[in-house]
Formats: structure tokens, C-alpha cells, sequence
């Protein structure tokens, strides 16, 4: 097997590993609250792969008690929201990842976070999955 291979693998393996905490795990995280911020500073949360996360029952919890994710996220003073949005995220219906958000999807995330007040940025990625200026994917067939 090559070195990047191999490489990405076990990179792939730990992220996997770190963010499964089981149906019942505790996380152990806490933000202070930082004195003097201005009411317009942008405190954002990237929320383009909740949807996904909620088709596959997945569940929030502050404090012990469960609620909607964008509940939480305004209630500890998120006021943006980020929505990167694909241009086909979908083989044979199928999803290739990354949230898989494409328009439907991003307008009815983008509406849920308006609901709570939140602003909204939309991300659009002329690719189908994920890209960055030194890494573009080309697009897959329908």
C-alpha cells in the first residue's frame, strides 16, 4: 500500500474514531462566555451536515436534555449559520457526503436557522463534493 494511501487511512480511521461517542456518551465541553463582545460579532456554526445527522436519528442534548440542534446552537448565542452547497451531491440518488446539502436541502436549513433569528451564509461549491482553491474535484455523472 503507498504511504499517502496508508496516510489517509488511518487519519480517516482516527476522525472516525473521535467523533463516535456512543448512544449514551457524555461530552466534556465547555465554552466561557468572553465579556465586552460586541451584539454584532459574527459567532457562527457550519450546519450543513445536521440534516444529515438528523435523518439518521441522531440527537442533541444541553444540559441533559434533549432539543433541536439550532435550539441549542441560538440559545448559546450562535447568530450565523454556514451552508456549503453542491452543485449535485447525489450518484443514482445516492449522497456522496459532506452533508450532501443541495438547494432544497439548504432552504430548509437556511429557513429553520432564519425561524431562530440566526443569519445565514451560503458556501457554493461548483463541485460535488468537497473542494478548495488547490483541490477541485470534477463533477460526477448524474
Amino acid at each position: 500500500m503507498k504511504k499517502g494511501k496508508l496516510t489517509s487511512l488511518l487519519l480517516s480511521a482516527l476522525m472516525a474514531g473521535s467523533v463516535w461517542l456512543g448512544p449514551n456518551a457524555e461530552a466534556a465541553i465547555h465554552v466561557n462566555p468572553i465579556d465586552g463582545i460586541r451584539s454584532d460579532f459574527i459567532k457562527g456554526a457550519d450546519i450543513s451536515i445536521l440534516k444529515e445527522i438528523e435523518n439518521k436519528n441522531g440527537k442533541f442534548y444541553d444540559q441533559g436534555v434533549e432539543k433541536d440542534c439550532l435550539d441549542i446552537l441560538q440559545e448559546h448565542g450562535i447568530n450565523w449559520v454556514r451552508l456549503r452547497i453542491w452543485n449535485n451531491p447525489f450518484v443514482n440518488g445516492v449522497g456522496v457526503g459532506g452533508g450532501n446539502t443541495d438547494e432544497a436541502k439548504a432552504l430548509e436549513m437556511a429557513a429553520r436557522a432564519k425561524e431562530r433569528g440566526m443569519k445565514v451564509l451560503l458556501d457554493f461549491h461548483y463541485s460535488d463534493f468537497w473542494a478548495d482553491p488547490g483541490k477541485q474535484i470534477n463533477l460526477l455523472p448524474g
